[in-house]
């Protein structure tokens, strides 16, 4: 009778199952805590401050909207740098 080996991950370790089910709750508790804690803005959930933006525009709730779009903004802002860091001028080795 030929034992089984153990199971090997081939890849990378953010494949695993385990790895996503962290990710997934680590991201729904921070944005659970800044919302009820840090003024009803979502860190991670961008789609929350979004929607929450176009319920304030639609209600012309000005100071509103203006809570949610500074987020929006700042996360815009911040995938622009990164995009901006990995841009390699031609002029460095």
């Amino acid at each position: 009778m030929k034992v089984a080996e153990p199971f090997h991950l081939h890849g990378q370790m953010s494949d695993s199952f385990r790895a996503a089910v962290f990710i997934i709750l680590s991201g729904g508790f921070q944005d659970a805590y800044t919302y009820t804690c840090r003024g009803e803005v979502f860190a991670n959930a961008q789609t929350g401050n979004i929607v929450l933006l176009s319920t304030a525009l639609y209600g012309r709730e000005w100071q509103t909207v203006l809570k949610y779009l500074v987020p929006v903004l700042s996360f815009l802002v911040g995938t622009a740098g990164a995009a901006v860091i990995h841009i390699k001028p031609d002029f460095i080795p």
